[in-house]
């Protein structure tokens, strides 16, 4: 693999870049602010986080869309990498990567290539693997982002109620989904129509639930099972859902059997 250019490019609103053709693949990611950006086959506008992979002979141009737009960008020749390795979604014969910077990991790993590479010439045999890692990552936080709404919800579900009694949080719920902490609140509700907050609200009020017909644990052990801090708090929000206090749930779920 070589790496023949890369840096950091700053564009004010209006402020245009390329066109451009190349015969090496470009891999951009949007560090701040938002970039339209036009190929000969469509349009496209990324946000803070989008990462595209622009493949050889693409003819490709954009600009900036507010005060301050920041992309991070890398050239590179490596006849063994693949486009549809690490993207099944195209756009303007591009490979897009939705919020891919979101991670943690993704953020590191691309400081990490810039202090490598940050005006060298050559790639250094190091990097190979830590570019691959970057892509690999890039490809996992777009395959979160762009869960269906159903498939979202009940794959966070699933996860959470496992854990609980840990004292699970939001932010917790964002690292899992692969956002940042802003951006998952916002995304949640905007797809779901309730908070992140209600919805974990409501897995420990539908686990409790769970446990009181299916176990015989007392009121104070589920209550701590499904992260409330006495058995008060549990009491007032299972009756304030189920309009029924949780003994006389139990009690009526006994009946029946």
């Amino acid at each position: 693999m070589k790496l023949l250019i890369h840096g950091i490019g700053t564009y004010g609103s209006g402020a245009a870049f390329g066109p451009a053709v190349w015969r090496h693949h470009d891999l951009l990611t949007v560090r701040e602010g938002e970039i339209e950006f036009q190929t000969d086959a469509g349009h496209l506008r990324l946000q803070a986080g989008d990462a595209i992979w622009i493949p050889p002979r693409v003819k490709f141009w954009g600009w900036g869309e507010g005060e301050r737009n920041t992309m991070w960008v890398i050239h590179f020749r490596n006849p063994e990498l693949r486009l549809n390795q690490f993207t099944d979604e195209t756009e303007a014969r591009v490979g897009l990567f939705r919020k891919g910077l979101e991670s943690p990991l993704a953020y590191e790993l691309m400081k990490r290539l810039d202090e490598m590479h940050l005006g060298q010439e050559k790639w250094q045999p190091d990097a190979t693997e830590f570019f691959r890692t970057f892509l690999y990552e890039l490809k996992k936080n777009r395959q979160k982002a762009d869960l269906t709404a159903n498939d979202w919800r009940k794959e966070l579900a699933s996860w959470a109620r496992g854990r609980l009694a840990t004292g699970l949080r939001i932010e917790d719920l964002a690292e899992r989904a692969g956002m940042s902490h802003s951006y998952f609140r916002q995304q949640f509700k905007a797809v779901h129509g309730q908070s992140a907050g209600q919805f974990l609200h409501e897995i420990r009020l539908l686990e409790g639930e769970t446990l009181l017909r299916q176990s015989d644990l007392n009121l104070k052990e589920i209550s701590a099972r499904v992260g409330y801090s006495n058995p008060i708090s549990f009491h007032r929000a299972f009756l304030q859902k189920f309009r029924v206090s949780p003994a006389s749930y139990r009690k009526s779920v006994a009946q029946m059997i």
